[in-house]
């Protein structure tokens, strides 16, 4: 899509006002936009490129033959507005308001700062680290909010690491609720057979037209389980397609039985997450709540010991990062010391019993800690010197004050046998 196909900056929509474009797609245009009170929102505007046209005017009409998809595609962009607008929940993007103009019609959404998913994963640098801890915090808070969507009778239908924005502290929010992007691939899909209508490894087998699958929570679950693999594996599992294909076995390879299962993951959390990757809808969790019913227990258990981890963030002074063993008792938490750039090169094992949440592994490496405080063996060490230094001191004026008591004593004697 090109970059005239989108508003002028400064336009006016309702009562907004354009202030750049946030990207476009297939099925709308999303733009940053401030409100009259200096509020910055995110809006998101119907524009099916494959059957509209903008005229200079702004005005959106839909292209010769395709009023009927036009308006099929408006309609459901509309009832996903209204659902958008009443979720109310901190994993799932906010909608603030919907209205129409220029022909076609505008969600505005309470505007999210950070970056998706998919970026954080393909970026070695990132501060966001997969590991059992990271990945129970995160997937946690987005069960909870498909199943608020699905209470309200909304399937995503996108779910993929480009529609999971990680914000502060990595709070997940899932995006693009895709009712309207659905509708816009099934059309293009009856007039385009050989278009790939969805995000292809992420969608079930259901999503493809010719299989004429009914469309429900497992096909969120279906997605939401690929992204699980795909922050676990740093690979795609194999595209539905692929995998229904006659007399060939399913190339899918189970994660209960890759490597992984021994780096902190319950095989339990595994098992359920190969459950949900079915391929049929009928061998998948049916709802969010049955799926939690395999998944809740490992996930917290992940979670819980995440908590163990001791972690600094410091440039010149050592990393350190768990190294998560099921097999080892709860008590005890195995950790590796990664020296980092600027400090002495090399690996550290060692173990630490009972840790609490604010313990600070800089005091048993003989460095400063993270809150700019000299360890407490390093001063116990310059007290001692200090104490020791004190009472050279005072042994020296206590012999010097003993010389003088003795002179005054031989003194005070001439004076007395004088005076007889």
């Amino acid at each position: 899509m090109g970059a005239d196909l989108s508003l002028p900056l400064k336009s006016q929509i309702g009562a907004y006002s354009v202030q750049r474009v946030l990207g476009q797609g297939g099925y709308a245009i999303t733009y940053a936009a401030r409100a009259k009170n200096g509020e910055l929102v995110a809006i998101k505007e119907l524009f099916p490129e494959q059957f509209s046209r903008r005229s200079p005017d702004n005005w959106v009409s839909p292209k010769p033959g395709d009023q009927e998809d036009f308006e099929y595609i408006k309609e459901r962009f509309v009832r996903e507005a209204r659902m958008v607008c009443g979720f109310n929940h901190p994993n799932l993007l906010k909608g603030l308001d919907w209205f129409e103009q220029n022909g076609t019609a505008y969600i505005v959404m309470r505007y999210e700062s950070g970056l998706p998913l998919h970026q954080h994963l393909r970026n070695k640098s990132s501060n966001f680290k997969v590991t059992p801890g990271s990945i129970a915090r995160l997937f946690q808070g987005l069960l909870v909010a498909l199943k608020v969507a699905h209470d309200q009778h909304c399937v995503h239908c996108d779910i993929k690491p480009g529609n999971i924005y990680l914000g502060e502290n990595f709070l997940p929010v899932l995006l693009d609720f895709g009712a309207a992007r659905h509708a816009v691939n099934e059309r293009l899909y009856q007039a385009h057979e050989s278009l790939v209508p969805f995000t292809e490894y992420y969608a079930p087998i259901e999503q493809y037209p010719e299989h004429s699958g009914e469309i429900g929570p497992w096909t969120d679950i279906y997605q939401l389980a690929a992204v699980i693999y795909r922050c676990l594996t740093g690979g795609k599992i194999p595209s539905a397609i692929d995998r229904v294909v006659k007399g060939a076995p399913d190339p899918y390879y189970p994660l209960s039985q890759l490597v992984i299962k021994g780096k902190g993951y319950p095989v339990e959390f595994l098992e359920a997450v190969d459950w949900a990757l079915a391929i049929q809808p009928r061998d998948r969790p049916q709802s969010i709540s049955e799926w939690r019913r395999r998944l809740d227990r490992p996930m917290k258990r992940m979670a819980r010991e995440a908590k163990k981890t001791v972690r600094i963030d410091a440039r010149d002074r050592p990393i350190v990062e768990t190294v998560e063993n099921t097999e080892l008792p709860p008590e005890t938490l195995e950790t590796l010391t990664v020296v980092s750039k600027g400090a002495k090169s090399g690996y550290e094992r060692r173990k630490t019993q009972n840790v609490p949440d604010d313990y600070d592994i800089d005091q048993s490496l003989g460095k400063r800690s993270s809150d700019g405080r000299t360890p407490v063996a390093f001063r116990v060490i310059i007290w001692c010197l200090v104490l020791a230094i004190v009472v050279l001191i005072f042994l020296m004026v206590a012999e010097n004050f003993g010389w003088n008591l003795r002179f005054l004593a031989d003194y005070w004697d001439e004076i007395r046998d004088s005076a007889n």
